[in-house]
């Protein structure tokens, strides 16, 4: 399984639902593109793909259009440039780019920093233990739910926040990492409870539903 980053473009995937270790299409590994007259994956030998432009928030901006208006139209389909070693879980938000780096997050709850260039792994920091998936009432993320939504890049403060979900001891908790983009260090990091949805509807859960026109 890989999961496709255009770094020309950088249309990517959100995250969804899957199966078995993660669901079809739900990688181990990244994989770089770019564009290029011939085919083939990148060796010691080929030349890197240029640095895309930043790619900080899901769908690349507050816009979420997923669209980098900054970079040239591709004119040829992407080729491949790299894969990435194999990472220790399935990958379900949207890669980020930051400072020629690749941010990826697994649902093993760890984050990875991947060289731009190669997809060399520069660091990686280990959040904790990932929720069984038999542990949560519902989902079809297996066989462990940890780190599901799109991090986010803080480029001012040099900081990518991760939203993990963990299990100490049978508890489940919910906790958002901040980590050092240059290192992997720990900035901060807080627990956190997640907005409840009712999927019965606004009225069943207790609230006034939309007012009729």
């Amino acid at each position: 399984m890989a999961c496709a980053v255009i770094l020309a473009g950088l249309a990517l995937a959100a995250c969804g639902g899957g199966s078995g270790s993660g669901g079809p299409g739900r990688p181990s590994t990244t994989t770089v593109a770019h564009p290029r007259s011939t085919s083939g994956t990148s060796t010691s030998t080929t030349a890197a793909a240029a640095h895309p432009a930043a790619w900080l928030t899901y769908g690349g901006s507050t816009a979420r259009d997923a669209v980098d208006d900054t970079s040239p139209a591709l004119g040829r389909a992407p080729t491949e440039a790299w894969t990435s070693p194999a990472l220790d879980g399935a990958v379900y938000g949207e890669p980020l780019v930051d400072g020629g780096e690749v941010l990826v997050a697994t649902e093993n709850d760890t984050v990875y920093a991947l060289d731009g260039a190669d997809g060399a792994v520069e660091w990686s920091r280990h959040l904790g233990t990932p929720v069984p998936a038999s542990a949560l009432p519902c989902g079809d993320i297996t066989p462990t739910v940890g780190i599901t939504s799109t991090m986010v890049v803080d480029p001012a403060s040099g900081t990518v926040f991760a939203s993990a979900a963990l299990e100490a001891g049978g508890a489940v908790r919910h906790e958002v990492a901040a980590l050092d983009v240059a290192g992997g260090g720990a900035a901060l990091g807080a627990r956190c409870r997640p907005a409840r949805v009712d999927r019965r509807g606004p009225a069943a859960a207790g609230r006034p539903g939309p007012r009729p026109r």
